[in-house]
């Protein structure tokens, strides 16, 4: 009886480390994705990003990960944090202070910045709503996406995948002696 909970708890196990692990190969396959399209691609409506410039600071510091909802701009609200496709190729993200009906269009404003953004953002431009921020994660995300990052995780991946095979293999071979 005991040996059958044994393994059940082995099988619950394994399946959980797998499904753990394809979750992983997922994730980097989509970083991977989003650093070679030079996009950010999307999973279920939601845009990870990591926050290059402390102009959310204190309420977003540089070095964080969002996480950004693809929204209707109607649903858009004063004092949402946004994200939106600036002037150049790179997004920003900031403070909604004034809602521009006429014009479907926003005036924005970093938390750290004493004036509203020159230009107002249209509506069009508009990423998404930010739903979710961790300190300093962004960090890790950006190095994953660099090539030195992607090696190290692809690594650190395999070798776990090989040590636990060499385990379960280990502990079959010492039950069938005993």
């Amino acid at each position: 009886m005991v040996d059958l909970m044994v393994r059940i708890i082995r099988v619950i196990g394994n399946t959980m480390f797998i499904i753990t692990m394809l979750v992983i190969l997922v994730l980097l396959l989509n970083v991977i994705q989003t650093n070679s399209k030079g996009d950010n691609s999307s999973i279920l409506n939601h845009k990870i990003y990591y926050v290059d410039s402390g102009s959310m600071s204190p309420t977003i510091p540089t070095g964080s990960l969002i996480v950004v909802k693809k929204v209707d701009p109607t649903d858009i609200r004063l004092n949402d944090v946004i994200t939106y496709e600036g002037m150049g190729s790179y997004v920003v993200t900031h403070r909604v202070m004034e809602i521009v009906t006429r014009e479907e269009s926003f005036i924005t404003r970093g938390d750290a910045n004493n004036s509203d953004d020159p230009y107002a953002v249209d509506s069009k431009r508009i990423v998404g709503k930010v739903v979710f921020n961790a300190p300093y994660i962004g960090y890790l995300l950006k190095f994953i996406q660099s090539r030195m990052g992607f090696l190290v995780i692809a690594t650190l991946i395999i070798l776990t995948v090989i040590l636990t095979f060499i385990s379960n293999k280990k502990r079959r071979i010492t039950s069938k002696m005993e």
